[in-house]
């Protein structure tokens, strides 16, 4: 997601090309997930998205107030917010590279 739709949604406008990168701390395995981009920013899809993120976000802060109750502690804020205008970015995966701590590379393509 973009939530200011600021330089990445731009940076995806003239190339639609992104690479998500994450790793399993436990195995110190990396991942990398290579694809094409697609906007979304109106429509079906993008209404089931926000409705599931409005689901996301309620359960969220009932956790958060849960949390903070059962455990004596406050947060500065239980207030989770999705902004008025944002855009969704949807990858299509053409590729997946397995990084290992050795740095031995592993790429699919999809």
């Amino acid at each position: 997601m973009d939530y200011i739709i600021g330089r990445t949604f731009s940076n995806l406008q003239a190339n639609p090309r992104a690479s998500l990168s994450f790793i399993d701390s436990n195995t110190l395995i990396g991942y990398q997930i290579n694809g094409r981009v697609e906007i979304i920013d109106s429509g079906q899809e993008y209404e089931e998205i926000i409705k599931e993120l409005h689901h996301k976000q309620l359960d969220l802060s009932i956790a958060r107030v849960i949390e903070g109750v059962t455990k004596g502690r406050a947060h500065k804020s239980y207030e989770v917010a999705i902004p008025e205008q944002f855009v969704i970015f949807k990858v299509k995966m053409e590729e997946v590279v397995e990084m290992r701590p050795s740095g031995t590379l592993k790429r699919e393509k999809l």
